[in-house]
């Protein structure tokens, strides 16, 4: 399997995609500096890359690069008028095959939720999600570079620092349309 570098990899989403965001939910401000300060903390640039803003994403950038964000982001507002506010929990750590560490969101609502704006979709589009194919909620705490895994040691240290905040009970009003802006930097607005 041939790996892109960062430069390459940017060329491509600037030239390839049409547009660039992802619709999702932003955690609360004191949950999300709380996982920025961990993230910052434990941030090794050889082993990992730089970390997102924490989110939960909805619908990835590749299921909907081709549709324009506004209208879209419009669309989803109304969609998800019936099923928000959404009570969420972060209830335990994750591990995606030692390629990421997150923190695994329950809750009444976000499958529902998820389903909802997927339907909104234009057919067929495939709606995978990374890294696990399937839509598992979470919050990504880490993602090993491209093409690596994440050490032992690393992972054991992000269960550490977050095992005290689990359980974590919080409740999200509103979708948020997360523009790119250069490659790992997103300008989010609430929608």
């Amino acid at each position: 399997m041939e790996y892109l570098t960062l430069s390459q990899r940017y060329a491509f989403y600037t030239t390839t995609m049409k547009y660039r965001y992802y619709i999702g939910l932003q955690l609360p401000q004191d949950i999300s500096d709380e996982i920025a300060a961990i993230q910052r903390n434990l941030y090794e640039p050889i082993e990992s890359r730089l970390p997102l803003e924490p989110h939960i994403t909805l619908l990835p950038p590749p299921a909907v690069e081709t549709i324009e964000p506004y209208s879209f982001a419009t669309e989803c507002k109304v969609a998800a008028k019936e099923i928000m506010p959404l009570t969420l929990e972060l209830t335990e750590v994750l591990t995606f095959d030692e390629h990421a560490v997150a923190l695994k969101v329950d809750g009444d609502g976000i499958y529902g939720l998820q389903e909802k704006l997927t339907t909104l979709l234009p057919q067929p589009v495939e709606v995978t999600y990374y890294p696990h194919p399937k839509f598992t909620p979470h919050v990504t705490l880490v993602q090993a570079l491209h093409g690596r895994k994440l050490p032992s040691k690393l992972v054991k240290a992000y269960r550490k620092e977050v095992a005290s905040m689990l359980p974590t009970t919080f409740v999200i009003e509103q979708l948020t349309l997360f523009e790119w802006t250069s490659p790992r930097k997103y300008n989010a607005q609430k929608l």
